[in-house]
């Protein structure tokens, strides 16, 4: 499951977003949800262009990340994203692009079994469409 991630995270051609781990750091830690709003709302172009080309069979599209913090993703980072995904605050396919950036650029995970469950919200061609029954059982 891993190398699949990482085969699609390395092959990305069609379109460059740049993103923080700061910026990923504060989307699962921030309580004000009209912040964690704000900062897709930075990113919102380069959202509809991974919308856009993600629902393609076989596209892709490239990013760079900012390694500007370093943090261990915790059972409290994956609650806290779940909730953001079933309390509407974002949409499944930014759910599937903090993922697949997460997965990507941290480096410490508190346990192998967090790690499991995260790679279970990638990109919908990998591991199909996810529901908020499903991303409740990941609220721990």
């Amino acid at each position: 499951m891993i190398e699949q991630i990482k085969f699609n995270i390395e092959n990305l051609k069609n379109y460059l977003i740049n993103m923080k781990t700061s910026d990923i750091y504060l989307i699962l830690t921030e309580k004000e949800l009209d912040k964690v709003r704000n900062i897709f709302n930075t990113y919102n172009k380069d959202f509809e262009q991974y919308k856009k080309e993600i629902l393609k069979k076989g596209s892709s599209v490239n990013f760079n990340i900012n390694k500007d913090k370093n943090f261990v993703f915790t059972k409290f980072h994956l609650s806290n994203l779940c909730n953001l995904f079933i309390n509407d605050i974002i949409d499944e396919l930014e759910l599937n692009f903090i993922v697949d950036l997460i997965i990507a650029s941290i480096n410490s995970f508190e346990n192998i079994e967090i790690l499991e469950k995260l790679e279970t919200l990638t990109d919908p061609e990998i591991n199909g469409f996810i529901t908020k029954e499903y991303a409740s059982t990941m609220i721990l």
